[in-house]
């Protein structure tokens, strides 16, 4: 008795149309740099590629990145927003995302002392997939109001009498 499986065949040809649209795991993400100066003026921005393993990045990959990026034209600066552009958006909302862009947010603050975890994404949009950091300059405070303690000999010595009763 012989089974026809030219079915299964012909429906998964078809199926493989589909498979854009269909969520996977993440392999990559692009990491934005933002450099921010004094005047909170937006004046350069650097862009790296990370590899993410089980669909995050760690909190050591994070912290090498800013680390490296520390110093940018003889100035020290220091991360003050992440954000996490992550399109997480099912299949079936495709039509109502782009009927209604503005109904949907993939944008969320993140903490850099943290693991980052993504979301499947749909595999056409994943080279959105994106980590924003705005790096600001950093200031030093050169107006030291310390209060200092000078600790001196007591010339006098004061006495107490005890009371006998």
């Amino acid at each position: 008795m012989d089974l026809d499986t030219a079915w299964i065949d012909e429906f998964n040809k078809e199926e493989k149309k589909y498979n854009e649209f269909y969520k996977q795991e993440i392999n990559g993400i692009r990491i934005v740099l933002f450099f921010i100066n004094e005047n909170n003026e937006l004046f350069s921005s650097k862009k790296y590629n990370a590899r993410l393993e089980n669909n995050m990045i760690t909190k050591n990959q994070i912290l090498n990145i800013l680390k490296n990026n520390i110093s940018y034209n003889n100035s020290s600066y220091t991360p003050s927003f992440i954000l996490k552009f992550n399109i997480d958006l099912d299949p079936e909302n495709i039509n109502s995302f782009i009927e209604h862009p503005n109904q949907f947010n993939f944008l969320t603050p993140e903490n850099y002392m943290t693991d980052i975890h993504w979301g499947k994404t749909i595999k056409s949009l994943q080279p959105l997939n994106t980590l924003y950091v705005l790096m600001k300059k950093r200031r030093f405070n050169n107006n030291n109001f310390t209060k200092r303690v000078y600790i001196s000999k007591k010339t006098r010595k004061r006495k107490t009498r005890r009371k006998y009763i």
